[in-house]
């Protein structure tokens, strides 16, 4: 009960907007009464590490005392820029500068894990949780989404609260219009622009069963001949979990519940219970 009136207070503070700053640089955070916590909701002392260095937005070399790791930051997803066959995406450099400003080489950072601790790259997977300026806790992967340098990454579940949390974040850079949220994104070559109405890039069947557009919380089949730009998509593995987020089904391609009807079944007993 504790740890839901805790999670709730924090979704609350999302009308509020705090600043604060990290290295001297200030950055918009909402959440200053989120610390270090096990899945269970107890106040733990996160893992410590030392930073090497930041490999793009969401993933970061650090120094555990068993050794040099790369950490893939949890529900978070920032636009590319060292992927082997993807060219640089809109927003990508800035996200990455965000972190690298935020994560300084030998700096001090702390770790704790969800249900997983590796992903199928053996990544380790971490809350890479910092020290503000002012020696409160700042949750970076949070940060990221809340100041518009990346989405939150809900089609991979991780612990619920952080969820919830995570998913107001996003709505907040969105309203305010902050980073890749803004109505003039920064140009990158080879990508198709946020505002495109129509995308080139063919969906990922392996990523989810549906596709959202962030922007107009509208959800697609993936063989909709309306699908967002790249940059504007989430994927879904199930409608439950798409209208669970807020989205309204495309009225062109009309994505239906009974597509998939035993993983939707699946979904509507884990929300129930």
């Amino acid at each position: 009960m504790k740890k839901k009136l805790f999670v709730l207070f924090c979704i609350l503070l999302t009308g509020i907007t705090f600043s604060l700053t990290r290295n001297g640089v200030e950055l918009v955070y909402s959440y200053e009464n989120l610390a270090p916590t096990n899945l269970v909701g107890e106040q733990i002392t996160p893992d410590y590490a030392q930073v090497v260095r930041v490999v793009d937005g969401d993933t970061i070399k650090v120094k555990l005392p068993t050794g040099t790791e790369t950490v893939r930051l949890i529900g978070v997803d920032t636009p590319e820029t060292v992927h082997p066959t993807k060219a640089v995406e809109a927003y990508g450099q800035e996200a990455s500068e965000f972190l690298k400003s935020l994560c300084e080489t030998d700096q001090d950072v702390y770790l704790s894990y969800d249900w997983d601790h590796r992903d199928v790259y053996k990544r380790l997977l971490g809350y890479l949780w910092i020290i503000g300026d002012d020696g409160e806790w700042v949750l970076a992967n949070l940060a990221i989404v809340e100041n518009g340098f990346g989405y939150a990454y809900l089609q991979y579940t991780f612990r619920k609260d952080y969820m919830e949390i995570f998913a107001k974040a996003q709505e907040k850079a969105q309203e305010k219009g902050y980073g890749l949220w803004s109505e003039t994104p920064a140009p990158s070559a080879g990508t198709v622009k946020q505002g495109d109405s129509k995308s080139t890039v063919e969906p990922d069947p392996q990523k989810g069963r549906y596709i959202g557009n962030v922007k107009s919380k509208v959800l697609h089949d993936l063989d909709c001949g309306s699908l967002p730009a790249e940059s504007n998509r989430i994927y879904f593995q199930t409608y439950v979990e798409a209208i669970k987020a807020g989205y309204k089904p495309c009225s062109k391609c009309k994505p239906s519940i009974l597509k998939y009807w035993v993983q939707e079944l699946a979904s509507i007993f884990d929300f129930l219970f």
